[in-house]
């Protein structure tokens, strides 16, 4: 162990490796990498893996070299030793031979001694035995056994000595058979011994080389631990993989594609990549080691490659921004790539929260073409288009320069309220500079200055040739643009290299997702429904009060030195107050709005008076509420019994609008002599001071304004209306009348645009067109551009008869409708309690077309309190409730009595009208019945013929004479065509009867006749005739019933399309027996016959004429209700049975 660390102490790591200690403190920094995510996240893990790559390489090569010389030492001692063993080996093999090489000599001498002594005793025996023929002939005949007695003792004595001879041959062949295994033995010997050594060194060798391996490898081992550790501390797979998820949770899901909800901490741009090393280049182990601890961060498309790949993201805190130089030859493919990274934006963030500037210098537009099939939406998120001309690039880059300059004003250092309140800017350029002058560059210069602390997300494609004079032109501003921004040259396929300082071959590939361009369209109409209905800027109402919640905290305030109401936020928290009536000289007392329908000016209307009805208690204010078109926001107002309101007016005829004029002209003028005559004083402000009492301000509110004068240059409406509006608009502050005038545009109404100016001071202005807010703020008055890119609801606020100066920029106060409905139920509890039972008597004259809507009407009473109310103080007389008339204060009736001509006529070619004003005669003649004590509610005495086409005009949810029927089918019979005859004789009996006294009249009768021109059954044949026995026509007894029947208490109510048609029926009885009459949508000669009405081609559609001629000497105009639902009528049936 001890060698071990010896080695391991040897290898001479870096400082950071030496020790834990030394290397928590050592790589700490690196410790931060992803703490907090943002552009350097990824860089600063790839340079930490980098650096760890080198480093452990570093590491691992001392300890390979080291091994690698150790290896060589014993490597070396082991040949040495080996050598020497060779050497031994080679010597006493020498020894061995020498001596072998004696001994065999030694037994070769004796054994060639032999030989010559055996080949000379054959010679001598040859000699001694030698015979005729010689040698051979001895041998022969030796052979052959031809010898003789001594040759054969001789032959004996040789064979003797020969076997002698042979026995010492064989025993030294077997002496040196004997020295070669002997020999053989000793080097057998020698080489076993050398083959011990060998075998020790081998041995010896193998051990040293065991060891040194295990040490080797238990230094690597240790250096691949703390090297493991290193990374899992630092830069685990659990980080790497935490800090990718976080990144492409920015990334939204293209397919099925919703909309974001909440602002992503960061917006993913594509992968950087980096290279770390040729892996021929690094140990085995390096790769490995980055292969396994941190995979998720490495690039596995080139096999021959260590590279790091990460995703990279910048986020809104440190400011998004991406400055691209791309050659010419390239520019359409990074173009498609600025289309994608701007819809990534607007997938990524919630709906609304991104507006875009797009400047498209060379393709006019059509970069960003994607975006403008966001429909309507468009203009709320692009600036309206796509800027492409100079002077518009100008003017556009300045606006943005202009609104962060404002921003800045508005909320300081406070990021957190600017982002829940602003909307997320984008700047988007193409080609640029092209299109850019010296004002627009010094502009863009300064909001590249704040767009990383103001959250602006700036992307800038510049063509290289065109940067290039730029740099020659403008090199400081050059600098400090790119200075301040992400700036990257293209390298081609998206491929994009980062070009600052603290970054070095960091290549970041941008995601072209080619996923999202299948689902291009579905996501763009999602985003356009998403941008549509989402509220992007919200100043709630409640975050302009304290505790409004709490109805102890309502009524607080009054109005003896001035009228304030909240309505909106200025930047981070800035209340501002809609003020008039102010004393010490001030000219604020009456407001002109202007704004689009859908701008916002609808609600800065509620705001206006829901801030009114919460502060200030009937006795303080008293409102009127009009509006001259077809809205339907006031009519909330009407629907609860609210002593604040006096009068709710939707759709108002202008009739109705001056009459509202002349009576606040009438309170004015009263006001002004109470005020002299009680306290010799002038003024409301005055006048409460010196007496103690109170006198509520009155807020006049007219939407639509330029409605009222709409009428021709002669028009003597609009003459009335001017005068009095002047005269109000002049001297009613002092009364404590203020008035607000709303418009969609007030050039609508030039011709009085300049009274309107003289007198109202306070100008609002909401965002939507240039030419409404110049309207009302001035030509000359930049606050409309200032506006142009702001969100829905922003609005100017100018109380200085639109001097720029006063201009204030804000977010108007938003009230929910839901919430809005609770206030008003809780205000009318609270304001209907007994605690103010009494305090407040006057209620809410209300002109309404639908009769449900107006709380106060008869109707409604009866359904909700159970009890009814007299109509008419002549106790005979039965009253028609059939829709609203123009007078303020005279609510429109139609009584119906007993005597000669009290019939009522009806001519109108909208039968739809017609049968409303039936339908409420029937209600209001069932409602009499129940008031008349000599009646019996369950007598039938409505007789209808009905002739109608309701085929053509009723809806399923509202009511028609069959299902009011159904509901009363005692007191009603009703019958169409072939009922005629039989209803018209059922009533002509009737009438007989009490013509003849056989019957009371003090009940009374009601024959309505529905589309009597219809009724060509009576005037055909032989109708015109009575029969031959006496009996008189349908035709005649119908004419009986008109002429005698109102003496009877038989009254008749009919309506026809036409004059002509229905004269055609009735001939002189309409001008005889029909003293009342009622004319609408119908030619002029028809209304100046019937009811003398002149033009009668100016009235509005939905006016209705009345007139009785036996008592009239003025038409009265009316508005006929709308006709009622089902269910309504049900109510009012259900509560006319339980009656008592």
């Amino acid at each position: 162990m001890q060698n071990e660390l010896m080695i391991v102490s040897n290898l001479q790591f870096p400082d950071d490796l030496k020790s834990q200690d030394d290397q928590a403190r050592n790589w700490s920094s690196w410790k931060k990498w992803n703490a907090a995510i943002n552009e350097d996240s990824a860089v600063v893990g790839m340079e930490f893996l980098k650096e760890v790559c080198e480093t452990y390489q570093g590491a691992l090569t001392k300890i390979k070299n080291k091994n690698e010389d150790d290896k060589k030492k014993i490597y070396n001692d082991n040949q040495s030793s080996l050598t020497e063993i060779n050497s031994r080996k080679k010597i006493e093999s020498k020894d061995l031979e020498e001596g072998q090489k004696i001994a065999m000599a030694a037994i070769t001498k004796r054994k060639e001694e032999w030989y010559t002594e055996c080949y000379q005793e054959f010679e001598a025996y040859l000699k001694n035995n030698k015979s005729k023929g010689g040698i051979r002939k001895a041998l022969e005949n030796l052979f052959k056994g031809n010898t003789s007695a001594m040759e054969r003792e001789a032959q004996a004595a040789y064979q003797q000595s020969f076997a002698v001879r042979k026995q010492l041959a064989s025993a030294l062949e077997e002496e040196m058979n004997q020295q070669n295994i002997l020999h053989q033995r000793k080097i057998e010997l020698v080489n076993a011994k050398i083959e011990l050594d060998r075998t020790k060194e081998l041995f010896r060798y193998n051990k040293e080389k065991e060891k040194l391996q295990d040490n080797f490898e238990k230094s690597v081992s240790e250096i691949d631990r703390q090297f493991r550790k290193t990374l899992n501390e630092v830069m685990s797979d659990t980080n790497i993989k935490s800090y990718i998820n976080t990144v492409h949770s920015s990334i939204p899901a293209f397919e099925g594609y919703t909309c974001s909800t909440t602002i992503p901490e960061c917006i993913c741009f594509g992968n950087v990549t980096m290279k770390i090393a040729e892996k021929s280049s690094v140990h085995p182990e390096v790769t490995q080691l980055m292969m396994g601890e941190v995979g998720r961060a490495l690039d596995s498309s080139d096999a021959a490659v260590i590279k790091a790949k990460l995703p990279y993201c910048q986020c809104l805190n440190d400011g998004i921004s991406l400055f691209i130089n791309y050659s010419p030859s390239e520019r359409k493919l990074y173009q498609e790539y600025l289309k994608m990274m701007l819809l990534k934006l607007f997938m990524a963030f919630p709906a609304g929260k991104l507006e875009a500037t797009m400047i498209d210098p060379l393709e006019l537009g059509e970069t960003f073409a994607l975006f403008t099939k966001l429909g309507e939406e468009q203009s709320r998120i692009i600036d309206t288009k796509v800027w492409s001309q100079e002077k518009d690039i100008s003017e556009a880059v300045n606006i943005l320069r202009q609104k962060l300059e404002t921003m800045t004003q508005s909320y300081g250092d406070d990021r957190t309220t600017r982002l829940r309140k602003e909307p997320i800017r984008v700047l988007a350029i193409t080609d640029f500079p092209t299109g850019f002058n010296q004002n627009a560059l010094r502009d863009l210069q300064a909001i590249v200055r704040k767009s990383a602390s103001y959250g602006v997300c700036i992307f800038i494609w510049a063509n290289s040739e065109e940067i290039a004079k730029l740099q020659k032109s403008q090199q400081s501003v050059f600098n400090e643009i790119k200075h301040m921004l992400h700036v990257a040259t293209a390298t081609g396929n998206g491929i994009l290299k980062l070009e600052t300082a603290k970054y070095n071959n960091i290549y970041l590939q941008l995601d072209s997702m080619p996923k999202v361009q299948e689902e291009t369209n579905a996501i763009i109409n999602t985003l356009a429904k998403g941008i549509h209905n989402s509220h992007k800027k919200i100043e709630r109402f409640g975050d302009m009060y304290d505790d409004i919640e709490d109805p102890k905290n309502w009524f607080a305030e009054n109005t003896i030195d001035e009228f304030a109401v909240p309505i909106g936020i200025k930047g981070a928290n800035t209340i501002v107050k809609l003020i008039v009536g102010k004393t010490n000289g001030s000219t604020a007392h009456h407001v002109l709005i202007a704004g689009q329908t859908g701008a916002g000016k609808s609600t800065l209307l509620h705001t206006i008076i829901m801030g009114t009805l919460l502060n200030y208690s009937p006795d303080e204010v008293q409102m009127y509420l009009v509006d001259f078109k077809e809205g339907v926001e006031f009519k909330t107002y009407s629907k609860l019994n609210l002593p604040s309101i006096r009068v709710v007016a939707i759709d108002c005829e202008r009739e109705f609008g001056l009459n509202i004029l002349k009576e606040l002209q009438k309170e004015m003028k009263r006001r002004f002599d109470l005020f002299k005559r009680e306290a010799d004083r002038e003024e409301i402000s005055d006048y409460r001071k010196v007496t103690g009492k109170k006198m509520p301000k009155i807020l006049v509110v007219f939407d639509e304004i330029q409605e009222l004068f709409r009428g021709a240059a002669d028009d003597s409406i609009g003459k009335e209306c001017e005068k009095f509006l002047g005269e109000l608009l002049a001297l009613g502050r002092a009364a404590g009348i203020h008035i607000i005038l709303a418009s969609q545009n007030f050039n609508l109404i030039s011709s009085i645009k300049p009274m309107l100016f003289a007198h109202a001071a306070i100008r609002i202005a909401i965002k939507g067109s240039e030419d409404s807010e110049e309207s009302v703020l001035g030509e000359n008055n930049p606050g409309a551009k200032q506006l142009k890119d702001g969100e829905t609801g922003a609005a100017v606020y100018n109380e200085a008869s639109g001097k720029e100066s006063a201009n204030i920029i804000f977010q108007i106060g938003y009230l929910e409708k839901d919430k809005r409905a609770e206030y008003l139920r809780k205000l009318s509890v609270l304001q209907n309690s007994e605690e103010f039972a009494g305090k407040y008597e006057n209620k809410t004259r209300v002109l309404l077309t639908n009769a449900e809507d107006d709380v106060f009407n008869v109707f409604n009473q009866l359904i909700i309190n159970k009890k009814i109310m007299r109509i008419d103080d002549v106790n005979t007389s039965y009253c028609l409730i059939i829709g609203d008339g123009f007078e303020l204060n005279r609510k429109f009736k139609i009584g119906i009595a007993s005597g000669a001509g009290q019939n009522i006529l009806m001519i109108g070619n909208d039968e739809k009208c017609a049968a409303s004003i039936f339908y409420f005669s029937i209600l209001s003649l069932l409602y009499d019945k129940m008031e008349n004590e000599k009646a019996c509610k369950d007598n039938m005495f409505i007789y209808l013929i009905d002739l109608s086409a309701e085929d053509e005009y009723i809806e399923p949810d509202n009511t028609n004479f069959k299902h009011i029927e159904s509901l009363f089918p005692k007191q009603i019979k009703h019958g169409d065509m072939r009922d005629m005859d039989l209803l018209i004789n059922v009533v002509y009996n009737i009438l007989l009867r009490r013509m003849d006294g056989e019957e009371a009249s003090d009940e009374r009768v009601f024959f309505m006749f529905f589309g009597i021109n219809r009724a060509h059954k009576l005037v055909s044949g032989n109708m015109y005739e009575d029969s031959d026995i006496g009996e008189k026509s349908s035709l005649s007894k119908l004419a009986e019933i008109m002429k005698h029947g109102a003496k009877y208490g038989v009254n008749c109510i009919v309506w026809g399309e036409n004059l002509a048609g229905t004269s055609k029926i009735m001939g002189s009885t309409i001008e005889r027996d029909f003293a009342q009459r009622i004319v609408f949508s119908t030619d002029n000669t028809t209304m100046e016959q019937l009811v003398m009405e002149q033009n009668g081609n100016t009235l509005r559609t939905s006016t209705a004429v009345y007139m009785n001629v036996d008592e009239d000497v003025k038409n009265t105009h009316f508005r006929p209700y709308e006709i009622p639902a089902k269910i309504w009528v049900e109510k009012i049936a259900k509560a006319y049975h339980e009656f008592e």
